[in-house]
C-alpha cells in the first residue's frame, strides 16, 4: 500500500473515531445532532483552532501570543460547535467538555480491554 493512501485511510479512521464522543455528547445536549454534524464539527473546529492559533502566534513573542492563541482558538472551536449544533455558547461548551470526558472514558476502557488480552511481559517497558 502506498504511504499516501495509508496516511489518508488512517486520517479518515481517526476523524471518524474522534467524532464518536462528539456525537454522543451532542446527542445529550442538542436536538440538532447527527453523526455527520459531529464529523463536520470535529473537522471544522480542528481546522479553525489551528488557523486561529497559528495566526495569533505570528503576531509577536510566543510567550505572550501562545496563551492568547490557545484561548482564541478554543473560542473559535466553540463557535463551530455553536453553529453546527445550533446551540448557544454554554451548550457548545457543555458539548465540548462532555466529548472530552466521553473520549477519556472510552480510551481508558479500550486500554484496559487491550491490556487484559496481552500476555504478561508483552507491554513495552514492563
Amino acid at each position: 500500500m502506498p504511504p499516501e493512501l495509508a496516511l489518508l485511510m488512517s486520517s479518515v479512521i481517526a476523524w471518524i473515531v474522534v467524532s464518536i464522543p462528539i456525537y454522543i455528547a451532542s446527542k445529550l445536549i442538542s436536538r440538532k445532532s447527527s453523526f455527520i454534524r459531529a464529523m463536520v464539527a470535529s473537522l471544522g473546529s480542528s481546522l479553525l483552532f489551528s488557523l486561529v492559533f497559528l495566526l495569533v502566534l505570528h503576531l509577536g513573542p510566543a510567550i505572550i501570543t501562545a496563551p492568547l492563541g490557545l484561548l482564541l482558538g478554543f473560542l473559535a472551536g466553540l463557535l463551530v460547535f455553536k453553529e453546527v449544533f445550533e446551540v448557544g455558547w454554554f451548550r457548545a461548551f457543555l458539548i465540548t467538555v462532555l466529548a472530552y470526558l466521553i473520549f477519556i472514558i472510552i480510551a481508558a476502557l479500550i486500554s484496559v480491554i487491550l491490556i487484559s488480552f496481552l500476555p504478561r511481559g508483552q507491554l513495552i517497558g514492563f
